[in-house]
């Protein structure tokens, strides 16, 4: 069945379910292994997220007031990470589509998605070494750094406030601009 916990400030070590897990604090939240047989909701109004080990759910929907660091996820379907207030960074996400939100930055070791892939980081940089996305990709940050080994369609690419650079083995761009520098290799 489902298991759904709520705390002023929630530490949980491992937390498995046939179905649902839902997970809320009003300050920082901290857990380690994750398994939802169905879908996974993780909230911190004002604190920040810390997701140590691994995590996996059909849909995963993570947000936090502050920063959101995620070590590994898989979703079968959307993944979606939203910090009003801070970073999200962590280790390596698979999911049919990725949206990620990171007010002050985006940083991750991997990113592999089925389908689309939208990331925003209004006030930081967003720093990708290694995305695969079938779908196309948007991305805007103050300074955008994406590499993909394979092929990589962005609609649209914007750097606010810095250098934009994006590389990949094919590299299609609809829509590209950057306040300083820009780079596009294909590879």
């Amino acid at each position: 069945g489902d298991l759904s916990l709520t705390a002023g400030a929630l530490n949980v070590t491992d937390a498995f379910a046939s179905a649902a897990i839902s997970l809320t604090s009003t300050g920082n939240l901290a857990a380690g292994t994750l398994d939802a047989g169905v879908d996974l909701f993780i909230a911190s109004q004002s604190g920040s997220v810390a997701l140590t080990q691994s995590v996996t759910g059909n849909v995963i929907d993570v947000s936090a007031g502050g920063s959101i660091l995620m070590q590994d996820a898989t979703a079968g379907q959307l993944l979606s990470i939203n910090a009003t207030g801070g970073t999200v960074q962590g280790g390596s996400l698979i999911g049919s589509r990725i949206v990620i939100n990171g007010d002050r930055g985006i940083g991750f070791t991997a990113l592999n998605s089925g389908g689309t892939t939208n990331l925003t980081a209004a006030n930081g940089a967003i720093l990708l070494p290694a995305l695969s996305s079938v779908g196309a990709v948007t991305a805007t940050g103050q300074s955008v750094n994406i590499t993909g080994g394979g092929a990589l369609t962005f609609t649209d690419a914007t750097a606010t406030a810095g250098d934009l650079s994006l590389t990949a083995g094919t590299l299609n761009v609809t829509d590209a601009f950057a306040r300083n520098s820009l780079s596009l290799t294909s590879t």
